[in-house]
């Protein structure tokens, strides 16, 4: 996959392999805190966690373009958890050795206010963004109010 030549939108890449887009996140967008965290306690030393309750999450496979769907932070990692580098996979794409659907599903969560959809899966989604933003894609869908935002 060549590199586009679109600079001026497309996301910079540091050092670290991580890349980053300042206007990806909005500044006022809070993350979803699992049921019980509280913003006081949570990650201060000394803090005890809530535990973590098991519970059947109502998922429902929709389809949607990935120019739709936002980014939860600022920046990600080139590479997946499994090594494999993005850049990789937007090649095996491109070539027809990988398919969308052979690429896990991205989960996602919808804004009850205003009905935007934010990924979980931000690598995949800049995958799915820089190969085939316009084409709609499956999704998770996530109904879950510890999710709502």
């Amino acid at each position: 996959v060549e590199e586009p030549n679109t600079s001026d939108c497309a996301p910079d890449t540091d050092k670290e392999g991580t890349v980053t887009d300042p206007d990806v996140v909005p500044e006022n967008f809070q993350t979803p805190m699992r049921a019980g965290a509280s913003s006081a306690t949570r990650g201060t030393p000394g803090s005890t966690p809530s535990p973590i309750k098991k519970r059947k999450v109502m998922k429902e496979i929709v389809k949607v373009k990935p120019r739709n769907i936002n980014f939860t932070q600022g920046s990600i990692r080139t590479r997946f958890h499994d090594g494999r580098s993005i850049y990789q996979t937007l090649n095996e794409l491109d070539r027809g050795v990988t398919s969308v659907g052979d690429i896990p599903k991205i989960w996602v969560i919808r804004n009850e206010r205003d009905g935007s959809l934010w990924s979980l899966n931000n690598r995949r989604l800049f995958t799915f963004k820089q190969f085939c933003p316009d084409q709609e894609i499956e999704i998770c869908l996530l109904q879950d109010p510890a999710y709502c935002v």
